[in-house]
């Protein structure tokens, strides 16, 4: 294991395997591969209105887009913490669910920052989690935003009226294409159709038309 500042990191060989719905071991979090890198901090977290701080050892994950605290991490910085309710699902790797405990406040400090975050509490996973934005925001990545390509967003549907609004001057007044001048050939000659043919079953409903003038 390889130690800089507060940030420790070391290289695991697995032999990738069917994740087990029964396993209490954490695949909920990791991506199943023969080789991966697992960034680990060691962070100090307490609660709110508390004095106590507490170590606690972490895995950055810039891929989450949340903070996730294991229980039993949670139990470390204060066993009687108070757990909000919360309706969020987790969607972790491989495309599964699974229902948190509650969410909570912490505050986090490392490398003479401090910031306070929610936090998502879950029963069991391989380690607790930081996400890449909170972990930028103490200062353990950075990223190189001139290089960042810019981010696609959804825009929402126009409706009538937003088009009528956005484009008021085509609504309003008559339109004019511009002028057109439409040259003929004095030579030409008008061509002459036959009329069209009416079906049969229709012709006798035309030489009796109903009497609408009656009425």
């Amino acid at each position: 294991m390889k130690q800089s500042h507060q940030l420790e990191y070391e290289e695991e060989d697995e032999t990738e395997t069917e994740s087990d719905e029964d396993s209490s071991e954490a695949d909920v979090f990791v991506v199943n591969q023969k080789k991966r890198t697992k960034y680990m901090v060691k962070p100090e977290l307490k609660i709110p209105n508390k004095q106590k701080w507490s170590e606690v050892t972490m895995q950055i994950d810039n891929g989450s887009e949340g903070n996730c605290l294991r229980k039993q991490d949670l139990m470390i910085i204060d066993s009687k913490a108070e757990l909000k309710a919360t309706k969020m699902k987790l969607k972790v790797y491989g495309d599964s669910t699974i229902l948190p405990l509650g969410v909570i406040d912490v505050n986090i400090k490392i490398n003479g920052r401090s910031k306070q975050a929610e936090f998502v509490v879950v029963e069991d996973a391989a380690a607790s989690l930081l996400s890449g934005q909170l972990s930028e925001e103490l200062g353990l990545i950075s990223v190189n935003k001139e290089l960042l390509v810019n981010q696609i967003t959804a825009h929402q549907q126009l409706t009538k009226e937003d088009i009528i609004a956005k484009y008021k001057d085509v609504f309003e007044g008559l339109g004019h294409i511009g002028n057109y001048t439409i040259e003929l050939n004095e030579n030409a000659k008008p061509p002459q159709d036959a009329p069209r043919t009416v079906p049969i079953v229709l012709r006798q409903d035309l030489k009796n038309p109903p009497n609408r003038n009656e009425k």
